[in-house]
């Protein structure tokens, strides 16, 4: 992790216990000190990131591991799912967002669902989103395309996208008819 982003995130009360340059550094620190969440480039210089997820979630199964990308598209974010990932970040986001995101997640979960059935997430989840991410679910759940929504709350489109990524992180869904369900139990 950048300096400059461990800096910033201590200024919102997170403390950084560590930093590695590539996947096998972050087992070997994951194991030595079991830290809450750990934020993991999805490109490290040993292009071993999605393994080294997978290792730190058999040695250390309550460590959280978000994925910090620039690449936004399904499949990258099914693979990092896939991986064991508890989320997927995008690097184009102030730091108060990363903030805000890493707050939410460190939050204790209550223990998973049984596999075969997957629970979706509370209304009550809804309060973690800032006032500006509150605009986007009705939104998506009137099936307005980023572009659209971008055009109507005079954002860019990747302003959308970033949005639209922490809101599937702190809903803890994973597709914009997810959010829209959250959100039709929301606004009941």
């Amino acid at each position: 992790m950048q300096i400059g982003i461990s800096h910033a995130l201590r200024t919102y009360h997170i403390d950084v216990v560590d930093a590695c340059a590539s996947g096998a550094d972050a087992v070997r620190l994951a194991i030595l000190h079991k830290p809450d969440l750990i934020l993991m480039e999805t490109e490290l210089p040993d292009g071993s990131t999605l393994d080294a997820c997978r290792k730190i979630r058999a040695a250390c199964p309550g460590v959280q591991v978000i994925f910090l990308t620039s690449v936004d598209c399904e499949e990258a974010r099914r693979r990092c799912l896939a991986a064991g990932s508890d989320g997927y970040l995008l690097k184009h986001f102030g730091a108060r967002e990363l903030a805000d995101a890493i707050h939410a997640l460190a939050r204790p979960r209550s223990p998973a669902p049984a596999p075969e059935r997957k629970k979706m997430p509370s209304a009550g989840a809804y309060a973690l989103l800032s006032p500006q991410e509150r605009k986007i679910p009705p939104l998506v759940a009137d099936g307005k395309s980023n572009k659209e929504i971008a055009a109507i709350l005079g954002l860019s489109d990747k302003t959308v996208k970033n949005y639209l990524s922490n809101i599937y992180l702190k809903l803890q869904v994973t597709c914009r008819s997810q959010l829209a369900a959250v959100y039709a139990r929301h606004s009941r």
